[in-house]
């Protein structure tokens, strides 16, 4: 009876593991056994016959078919070999933390699958593995010695798992592998438990024992300055270990010349004093196949008496205009009392860390940020002693900054276009006051953004008006604004024009909606000369959330039209941003909507939709991209829309770009190409005919620039540093193009200095 109630169980486990899905441990499949298809399990019978041979598992679903690998490798150790802990946890497992088993299921009646412990394992590339066919659990002596365990094995060649119960000596012998490799090269093994206790699993082997794997420790100080000569050192490998095998010897070689100056050492233990020097001191271990490992451990013996190296460096050319391309020969850098220079390190942007670090003394580097550039050099010899100096390269060109509206709480979000044409266009910014809760707006003197007037409020401060707005111009470049104002139920949901192209008046505000606080966050645009607006509703009144489009009467904006649905939300999830765009559709645009969403507290990815028609009666099925973006923007790139954004809920958001398959934006590539680890707020526009993405460093809080590389942005630039620093939190970012220039603004947030400040090139 009892056996039948360990079959049946095993049974029972695995068809749990066969519908198991979800992420796992780096470089899992995301969902291993997703989509089996379920039937009825096999009978008592079968399963019994299961358990003593690896008969066929009729009746139980099909293991996954998974994408054909494009090449296949000789597998690594790691490769083989699984620790304890290291299992599948996005797979079915039980009792199992980390590595330990903890398994009540043997001894009294009743238990069930829930009183098993048991996790899944995964190899990769056994196919091509020609050493000794076996799987191997090696179980740690601290815990209780296992007298029940099984093991399943993913037979992909007949499409089932195969049972096994582990001998004693818990090596299984296969007759291959081959046939447990899935399409794309990987293996799993289901480890199971059914004893009571507590069991730890040290690791999970495929094949023969690994090289031995190298733990070294010494006793040098963590400041390597502390090292004096004469020093002695103590070295320990004993934590060194073959899984699989057993380490039978250590040799240590004090120099690192090549010569064994200790042989046969049984213990893993060294001890050795050494003069002033360096030295790269190599320990070798050799286990019971005769396999070898070693380890080096380099380190500095330091000379009381060294002196610090002299640093020196030539620059050529030492000024010009932007980008300037600049050779550097640190040739010239010396070291006294016999010693030498080890290593040349170079901060080119303005002391945020070292750039280039090399053992030569030669670097090159491009500098676009005009003015002074300090170039700091810092040269560390043998004996780690440094010395640094700095000289200037000075540009007559390139990027500048200067402030645009000093002493602002400004908040959420900056909005920018270019007014007027030909030589009359000038970068705009509107931007909400948080402390005077009213709208603002400010006009470029120059096409540069090298000079700023000062700025007007659009609407009346004796309203709590101009929340999160977004701007764009009408025909002849006149500027229209989209905003929130305090009302009944959050903010309502208005739009004020400029008189003229140059901002000297403003119409009478047009009220879009009301009562539904869509003015907490929406996007305009102008749309074959009609003013649109996206907003996302932050209320869900009608119990899902949604993103609607509204489309003006007239081309002034003056009176609105009832919204259209553009996006519905599946139960349980809330669009929390929204930007609206422009598709290409023949002659004509078609609206484009991109709308950052969230499942719960977890931050989940974007839709983007495209509209049939400029009214937005009728909207395409959206594509879902993962990542969640609220910082981003539409461009057009080559005659199709394209999407740059970055996340937002993590520490360091990633940026994220994607171009349509199409010019309408109705068809979208699978993943998105990322251009920045870090990019906490960003902007792309479209300059030469090519987008560029500038985007703040999360790390470094400097403004970076990567460029397409082609004009269907294929490809990314290396990142280019457009200024050095944008404040101690993360800004709002915007930008537009005036007469084939860039033109940015962003918020400078640092201690009680606040402002907006603008960066162009001049």
């Amino acid at each position: 009876m009892y056996d039948q109630r360990i079959r049946a169980a095993l049974l029972l486990l695995i068809c749990c593991c066969l519908t198991a899905c979800g992420g796992g441990r780096e470089g899992s499949p995301t969902a291993l056994l997703a989509g089996a298809e379920q039937t009825q399990p096999a009978t008592l019978g079968e399963s019994a016959a299961l358990l003593q041979e690896p008969a066929d598992l009729a009746g139980l679903p099909q293991l996954p078919l998974e994408a054909p690998r494009s090449s296949s490798a000789p597998p690594s150790d790691a490769d083989r070999l699984c620790l304890g802990e290291e299992w599948e946890n996005a797979l079915a497992s039980n009792k199992v933390a980390g590595d330990l088993f903890s398994p009540e299921f043997a001894g009294a009646a009743g238990r069930d699958l829930s009183d098993a412990a048991y996790a899944i394992y995964r190899f990769s590339n056994l196919a091509d593995y020609t050493g000794k066919k076996q799987l191997v659990l090696g179980w740690s002596a601290a815990g209780d010695t296992p007298q029940d365990v099984r093991v399943a094995l993913s037979n992909y060649a007949l499409g089932r798992w195969e049972w096994h119960s582990m001998p004693a000596g818990m090596k299984l012998p296969l007759s291959g592998f081959a046939d447990y490799v899935s399409p794309a090269g990987n293996s799993y093994a289901m480890v199971v438990s059914l004893d009571n206790g507590n069991f730890i699993l040290d690791y999970v082997l495929a094949g023969g024992s690994t090289l031995p794997q190298m733990q070294v420790t010494t006793d040098l100080d963590q400041d390597p300055l502390k090292n004096i000569a004469p020093r002695v050192v103590s070295f320990n490998a004993s934590g060194s270990r073959s899984y699989g095998g057993s380490i039978v010897s250590f040799d240590f070689d004090w120099e690192g010349d090549g010569i064994w100056d200790v042989e046969g050492n049984l213990d893993g233990l060294g001890i050795h004093e050494f003069s002033a020097g360096n030295y790269d001191t190599t320990v070798r271990a050799t286990d019971n196949l005769g396999q070898q490992s070693s380890h080096v451990v380099s380190f500095a013996a330091i000379d009381p008496a060294n002196t610090a190296p002299t640093a020196s460096f030539t620059r050529s050319p030492e000024s010009g205009e932007g980008p300037l391309t600049v050779q550097f020969d640190a040739s010239g850098s010396s070291d006294g009392m016999g010693g030498y220079i080890t290593k040349y390190e170079w901060d080119f942007a303005y002391g945020g860390g070292y750039e280039y670090v090399s053992d030569s003394p030669e670097a090159e580097w491009t500098f676009t940020l005009a003015g002074a550039n300090q170039v700091t050099l810092r040269v560390t010899d043998n004996y780690l002693a440094t010395h640094s100096v700095t000289f200037p390269v000075t540009l007559t060109e390139g990027w500048n900054t200067q402030g645009i509206v000093g002493n602002m709480d400004t908040r959420y979000r900056l909005a920018m276009c270019t007014s007027g044409t030909g030589a009359d266009a000038r970068a705009c910014v509107a931007f909400f006051r948080f402390d005077a809760k009213d709208l603002c707006f400010v006009r470029a003197i120059t096409a540069n953004g090298s000079t700023w007037a000062g700025y007007s409020n659009p609407v009346s401060t004796a309203l709590d008006t101009g929340f999160s707005p977004s701007m764009d111009v009408l025909p002849g470049g006149i500027p229209i604004i989209a905003y929130g104002q305090s009302g009944a139920s959050g903010y309502d949901l208005y739009c004020v024009r400029a008189d003229d192209f140059a901002a000297t008046g403003w119409s009478a505000p047009s009220k879009i909606d009301a009562g539904n606080n869509y003015g907490i966050g929406s996007s305009l645009r102008v749309i074959n000369t009609i003013p649109c607006v996206a907003v996302f509703d932050p209320t869900k009144s009608s119990g899902s959330s949604y993103v609607l489009y509204f489309q003006a009467n007239d081309g002034m904006g003056s009176t609105w039209k009832l919204p259209q649905i553009a996006l519905m939300a599946a139960p349980g999830v809330d669009f929390e941003s929204v930007t609206l765009g422009r598709a290409t559709d023949g002659l004509f645009r078609d609206p484009i909507i991109a709308a950052g969403y969230r499942n719960g507290l977890e931050y989940k990815g974007t839709y983007i939709t495209s509209g049939t028609n400029i009214d937005g009666t009728s909207w395409d099925e959206p594509a879902v991209l993962d990542g969640w973006t609220t910082r981003g923007n539409f461009v057009d790139v080559n005659g199709r829309p394209a999407y740059a954004g970055s996340e937002l809920g993590k520490t360091d958001p990633g940026g994220f770009f994607i171009r349509s398959l199409d010019g309408d934006g109705n068809a979208w590539p699978a993943e998105q190409t990322s251009y920045a680890g870090s990019a906490i707020a960003n902007v792309c526009l479209v300059v030469d005919g090519r987008p560029e993405i500038y985007y703040q460093d999360g790390p470094t809080s400097r403004l970076l620039r990567v460029r397409a590389g082609d004009d269907n942005a294929t490809s990314w630039s290396e990142p280019e540093l457009v200024w050095n620093y944008m404040g101690e939190y993360a800004c709002e970012l915007n930008g537009t193009v005036v007469n084939g220039m860039p033109v940015l603004a962003y918020v400078y947030w640092s201690g009680n200095t606040r402002e907006i400040r603008c960066v162009s090139w001049y």
